[in-house]
Parts: structure tokens; sequence; C-alpha cells
């Protein structure tokens, strides 16, 4: 994340991207500075630093100019915003793994580099864009010069110059501009202009594929290691990008063509034609449960004039709305409506369809939840408005070209002006969600208006509580009472809007989340990353306790191994030490580290003074003298030469016995010791008992 300077700067190129595009951005508030890589971060400082003296950013003389750089940055953070805008019309679903990374992050990225001069000449004081040196034509490769082929290949088959076709296209929105590359392309010619709404939408959407199925598929260009191979590679990525509006303009001829014949033969498909206002409401009705994949509605089929209270299932327009609606039934393409005839049918239309989008229900809404509605009333109903107006604003032209003959929606089709209040806020929140839960722009809001108005937060709410990522965390039980716990959150924050607005007016803010806000798409979709919190702390909070967990376990066991060690070594060390006491050795084993370890431990191990015996005169050259109980080790110290034992200073030595010392046996050092003296033997000269070896129990090999 940036620090607070480059996301004040980064958020303020975002704004300008937004106003020039006239829609708005996915990315609300500091999210768009995480778009920023750091090296890009690293050059915009100094203009964050000094963006109210850029004349300052002129290097000293015989410094390094660091302006290309910031010039680059620049243009990478514009490319960055345009990559996050609202999608205008449902996006499409992604055709390949990848997505559609490739053809619009061209775009994106063109639309930068034609967007910058303008874009800094608002950004900074007037006339100090220059100090940011010039923004030179650069030489395009790869994906960015075949998206700029694209748009000279729609160019050459429309009207419009390059900046506008640039500037249209990012303002599509993600997921959609390929679509509105394949309208560019079809709607100049009148046979799509008289295909039935249904049949344009097909195509539009073939030729979306086709030009975002010949980037995907299609190898990335480089640029060459030498002239001729870079020359090469940008001829084959303009190609790319000419083939793609090429091969789109091709099929969809192929298809209209097809189409035509089909409906001369067949008959042309019947459009919807409706005679009376009535008809055409059920008419929107019906395209608005088709859209939203709503089957029910709680529509009374009652069309009442806004005068005194009518019932929440009541159909409200106004004496002008109707009339205007009745005007755009008479009228065609030789009678058009007038302008001020047109402005209220598109209001009309607008508030037919948002009244839909509000009373749309799923298929098990019963009278049970219709009365507790009534009762928590008038709790649920911002939501309610709010998510139905943004749903109709949001498909306001695909519901007029399926509610209208052709020529009667072309009148109308330009959308009316967007409501400012309620609608942003569900914008605002369906779009974090949609982030939050791994789904296609504009899904979220889709199944809100297909829900009944008090479950709308418990759908979102259940949508946050399952997935791979928060089921192996929470139990069923728990996810429930979290779903509860944000249903409850989002109804009291929707609730809370219109006091909120009130509050705006008047100079406030509303903290949410982690931002103050006064605006109420950005107090959405800080309602959305809230309720998305709380998934995660619950979630955390269950990883946390496992860890403690798992960190106790893997403590005990690891205690529990050491303790079995222990006990193991113990026994071994015992075993050990008596053997060594005993001077027993298994010579087999004589390599063993424990033997060895514990044979080391009983050498200095104080023993207790053996019991004595007496050897008889005859065995030791005289009178009898006291030994101990291992005879052969006694033996063992005495041998060599009486000259080598004599003045020797060693106890025992001239015509005494010594006594054994446990652990100083030759036969008990490990191999390859030395163990001193020209009586040391070797492993080879010890031999094992019971293979022929002269030991006995208790007894040493005499070497």
């Amino acid at each position: 994340m940036a620090d607070a300077t480059v996301s004040a700067l980064v958020q303020r190129i975002n704004e300008l991207v937004v106003a020039d595009t006239g829609t708005r951005s996915l990315a609300v508030g500091e999210q768009i500075a995480g778009r920023v890589t750091r090296t890009n971060e690293r050059y915009l400082r100094p203009l964050a630093d000094n963006l109210h003296h850029p004349d300052r950013l002129r290097p000293p003389l015989g410094q390094v100019d660091v302006r290309p750089a910031l010039r680059e940055a620049l243009t990478e953070t514009v490319a960055a915003c345009a990559g996050v805008l609202v999608a205008r019309e449902r996006p499409l679903a992604d055709i390949y793994d990848l997505g559609r990374d490739r053809f619009e992050a061209g775009i994106s990225r063109a639309y930068a580099e034609t967007a910058m001069p303008r874009l800094m000449a608002q950004l900074l004081p007037e006339g100090q864009a220059a100090y940011l040196g010039k923004f030179e034509p650069r030489q395009h490769e790869g994906d960015v010069l075949a998206a700029r082929a694209v748009v000279v290949s729609i160019i050459a088959r429309t009207e419009g110059s390059e900046r506008e076709v640039l500037r249209d296209l990012v303002a599509a929105g993600r997921g959609a501009v390929a679509p509105a590359a394949a309208r560019m392309l079809l709607e100049p010619r009148d046979q799509y202009q008289a295909l039935p709404a249904r049949h344009r939408d097909a195509l539009v959407e073939d030729l979306a594929y086709k030009i975002e199925s010949h980037f995907e598929r299609a190898e990335r260009q480089r640029p060459g290691t030498d002239v001729m191979a870079n020359f090469r590679a940008r001829r084959a990525a303009a190609n790319l990008g000419a083939d793609a509006i090429t091969a789109a303009s091709k099929l969809g001829n192929e298809a209209m063509s097809d189409l035509y014949r089909g409906f001369d033969e067949f008959g042309w498909p019947e459009e919807p034609r409706p005679k009376s206002v009535d008809a055409l409401c059920r008419q929107v009705q019906d395209v608005v449960g088709e859209l939203s994949e709503a089957p029910g509605s709680r529509w009374n089929g009652r069309i009442q004039i806004e005068l005194g209270q009518a019932p929440d299932a009541t159909l409200r327009l106004s004496a002008t709305q109707i009339m205007a609606l009745s005007a755009l039934m008479e009228s065609s393409s030789e009678r058009p409506l007038t302008a001020e005839q047109a402005a209220t049918a598109r209001e009309a239309l607008q508030v037919v369809a948002a009244s839909y989008a509000r009373m749309a229900v799923p298929d098990d809404y019963s009278s049970t939840l219709e009365a507790a509605a009534v009762e928590f009333a008038p709790r649920y109903t911002v939501i309610d408005q709010a998510v139905g107006q943004a749903f109709a604003e949001d498909n306001y032209a695909k519901i007029v070209d399926l509610s209208l003959p052709s020529e009667q929606a072309r009148q109308v089709r330009e959308a009316p002006a967007a409501d400012q209040r309620l609608a942003p806020a569900a914008r605002g929140f369906a779009s974090a969600i949609d982030v939050a839960a791994r789904r296609q722009d504009g899904e979220t809001l889709r199944l809100m208006t297909g829900q009944d108005r008090i479950r709308m937060s418990e759908t979102v709410a259940d949508a946050l509580v399952t997935g791979p990522l928060v089921e192996p965390w929470l139990e069923p039980t728990e996810r429930l009472r979290v779903a509860d716990e944000i249903a409850e959150k989002i109804d009291e924050r929707f609730d809370a809007l219109p006091g909120e607005l009130d509050r705006w007016a008047g100079g406030e803010q509303t903290f949410v989340h982690d931002q103050s806000v006064a605006d109420p798409f950005l107090y959405g979709h800080q309602t959305g990353r809230l309720a998305n919190q709380i998934v995660e702390t619950h979630v955390e909070a269950r990883a946390a306790e496992a860890a403690a967990r798992a960190e106790q376990e893997a403590a005990a066991l690891a205690e529990q191994i050491a303790e079995e060690e222990r006990a193991i070594e113990q026994r071994l060390l015992a075993e050990a030490h008596d053997a060594a006491t005993e001077g027993l050795v298994p010579p087999d084993q004589l390599e063993d580290e424990a033997w060895f370890l514990a044979t080391e431990q009983a050498a200095h191990t104080p023993q207790p003074p053996p019991a004595e015996q007496v050897v008889p005169a005859e065995q030791s050259g005289g009178a009898e003298q006291p030994v101990g109980p291992v005879e052969q080790a006694d033996q063992t110290e005495q041998v060599g030469s009486a000259g080598e034992r004599a003045g020797s200073g060693v106890p025992g030595v001239g015509g005494e016995l010594t006594r054994f010392v446990p652990g100083h046996d030759p036969a008990l050092r490990p191999p390859g010791s030395a163990a001193g003296g020209s009586g040391t033997g070797t492993e080879d000269s010890r031999a094992a008992p019971g293979k022929g070896s002269p030991n006995k129990p208790g007894q040493i090999h005499d070497r």
C-alpha cells in the first residue's frame, strides 16, 4: 500500500479518469492505491510531494532527469484506473481461464497514453503540466499495438476519432470492452438495427467473443533482438488487432445474412407490440423478471395515478407519465415523439422498471413474508428502493429493447438522469460483495433484485459465509449465527442512509468500516466491506484457535517423544552401566553410540569397592593376595614385563595385583581409540562369546 501522499495523488488521478469517461470506479477510496507497484510509487513520490510546485521537478544542472520514469509511472497509473471501471452493461462471462486480460489491458494502456496530456493539465495548476516534460509519442509493441490496431480498424468502418473510440471502449467498464467494440461495428448498419432485440444482443455477444478469442489465443509478441526481428514482432502485433476486427466484421455479416435468410423463409419473429400502457407495463414486468431471474412478483395488477397513498404492491405513475407512454405506443419512425415527450417517456419507463424490480420475488415468497415486511415497515424499505432503482438503471437499455418494437425503442433508449441518492449506495454495496464473493460484476445486484425485501441482506450474508475459504473454519451453526449478524448490520446501515444523506448535505461525514465518507456510493461500498470484515474476523478467530490447538498438540507430542526417548536412553544407560560395571560388553554392540555413552558415564561414576578374594599363594608366587572379583581384569593390568612394572609408580605394581578400573579396560574402548601401552589390542583380536572364544562369562580374552 502506498503512503498517504502517494495514495492521495493516485486517488486524484482515479477521479480524473472517472470524470473523463463519465462512469464510476470499482476501486473506491484508497483501494486504487493498492494497484500501484512499489516501483511506480517510488517514481510518483516526487510529484506527490511537489504537486503544487511542479517546477521543483526539473533536475539541477548535471543531475539525472527522473521525469521520463515519472511520466511512465503516471501512464501506468492511468491505465490501472481505467481497468477497474464499473461496467455499463452486464459483462460477458469469462471464456478462457486467463479471462480477458490481454484485450482489455491493451485498450486501457492505449487510452492512458492518449489521455495523459489532458489529464495532467487538469491535475496540475494552469500551465504547469509542462514541468513534467513532453509526453512523446511512443513506439507501441505487443498487445498495446494490437489494441491500437483494433481502434484504427473500428474508425475505418465507422465514424469518430481515436480519442472518442478509446474513451468509449474504456468507459464500457471491466468485462464489457469487447461488447462495446462489437456494438461500434454493428450499430451503423441498418440490417442490425432492424433485427429484433434478442437477436441483436446475441449477435453482439458472438462478435465480442470473436474479438477476445483472437487476443487470448494469439502468441504474445515481444520486442526482437535486432531491427528486423523487432519489425516482424510489431507487424505481427498490428495484424493481430486488425485481423480480430476483420474476423468479427465478417462473422457479423454472415450471421445477419443467415438471420435474414431464415426470416424470409420462416417469417420474422414477432416483436413485442403493446397497444396500451397496461400492456406495456406487463411487458416490462416480464422482462425485469427474466433479467433478474425472479419468476414471481408482488404486483397486484393495478396502475394508479399518484394521488394519495396507494398500496405498496400497486404501480404508481403520474398523469403526465401515463400520457407520455400512450404517445410512445402511437409513435413510429414517420411520427416520432417530441423531445419533451421522449424525455417524459424515458422517465416513466425508468419508474416502471424500478417498481417491478422492487416487486420481483422468488418462487417461495409467501403471504407470511409479506405480513412480516408490513409489520416491520419502514424497515427494509430503503434497501428495497435502492436495489430496485440501481437494477433498473443498469439494465434500462436492455429492458427497453426487449419491451418495445425497434422503431419505438430507439426513441427512448437513451437512459434518463440517474438517481443520485439511494441507487449509488446499492451499486457500491453490490460491487464490494462481488469482489468479496469472487463473483462476476453485477451478479450480486441481480440476485438481490430477484429476492424479496426481507431476505435481500440474508442472500448476501449467505454468500459471504459459504465457500471453500470459510466453510472449513466455521461450523454450520456458527455460519448461521454469523450470517444473521451480517444481515442485521446491512439492514441497519441502509435504514440509516436517508439520515446520512441529510448530514452530508450539511457538510458532515460518516465513518464506515475504515474510512470517513460523504457519498452514497462510497457508503454502500464501505458497508459491503464491513459485511465481509465480519466474516473474516470470525474466520481469523477460528484459524487462530486451530493454530493454538495445533501448537499445543505438537508440543505435547514432542514432549511425549522426548519422554519416550529419555526412557529408552535411561534404560540403555542402565543396561550399559551394569554391563560395564561387570566387565561384560557385547562385542557386536561395541560401536553403538548408546554403549559408548553408557561406558563413558560408567567410567566416571564412583563404584563401591568390589568384594575381595584371595589368590592362592601358588598362583601369586608368594603369600596369598586379596584380589577383586574380576580376576581376568587384574591379570590384564599386569600384562608386561617385570622391568616395565618396576618403578612405574602405578599402585599395585611390584609384586601386588591392581584392581580392575571400570571403563579403563581396553576392550571397553570405542573402536579406533588409543588404549595406551603395548598391551592394547584391536577389535579383530577379540572373539565373540559362544563362537569358539576362550572367554567365559565375566572374563576378557587375554591379549
